[in-house]
């Protein structure tokens, strides 16, 4: 999480595929793009001030998702 250079970033991933072979499929999946900007600041594409200004915690999306429950009911 603390890699900003991509070159370091494909390094090591790189070394985790040499000694974790069957990890290929999993590594594949979070390095794909939509994924990969979630989660490592070396694709990211959202302005880092923004991204800091976020709320850590799900709260709001779990809020909203109890709104829909409410107003739906569970099995919609």
């Amino acid at each position: 999480m603390e890699i900003k250079s991509l070159d370091e970033f494909q390094s090591i991933v790189q070394w985790i595929l040499e000694e974790f072979p069957d990890t290929a499929n999993w590594i594949e999946y979070w390095l794909r793009k939509p994924h990969a900007q979630m989660i490592f600041p070396t694709f990211m594409s959202m302005d880092s001030e923004l991204w800091e200004a976020l709320p850590a915690t799900t709260n709001a999306q779990e809020s909203l998702h109890f709104q829909l429950y409410r107003a739906t009911g569970h099995d919609k």
